[in-house]
């Protein structure tokens, strides 16, 4: 599957409408949250909320949840700490890792930078599944 990523890399212009773009990158807002008690910092997480209809299954936070959970063995993926729903919210508390790619590359990002992060996630995911 890399080679084949690699392959498409050199063939890819352009990138997403912006409207592409708002879909499938922006998946609610990111809160960085820090609880202390006294001195003691005792929870450092991320919080995303994401507004979603009541009568909605299938949604991106709880997609994402679930694919943390299932990669939750691997160093290169943020530990989930909850999933929740309540009226017309969802929510996701992960661990914090830096800035998203929304603030580090403009939007829409071109198609070939696009697949070389696709040739990384693969590389990653494959080393997951070799170990042990």
């Amino acid at each position: 599957m890399q080679q084949h990523l690699q392959s498409c890399i050199s063939h890819l212009r352009g990138g997403f409408t912006r409207q592409q773009a708002r879909f499938w990158f922006h998946c609610g807002t990111v809160y960085p949250v820090k609880l202390h008690m006294g001195e003691i910092l005792i929870i450092d997480a991320a919080v995303k909320e994401s507004r979603v209809s009541l009568r909605a299954t299938r949604t991106v936070l709880k997609h994402e949840a679930l694919v943390l959970q299932t990669l939750r063995k691997s160093a290169y993926v943020p530990a989930l700490y909850a999933y929740g729903r309540m009226a017309h919210f969802e929510y996701l508390a992960m661990e914090p890792c830096g800035p998203s790619l929304g603030k580090k590359k403009p939007l829409p990002m071109p198609a070939f930078e696009v697949a070389q992060l696709a040739c990384q996630l693969v590389r990653i995911h494959q080393q997951w599944l070799q170990s042990p």
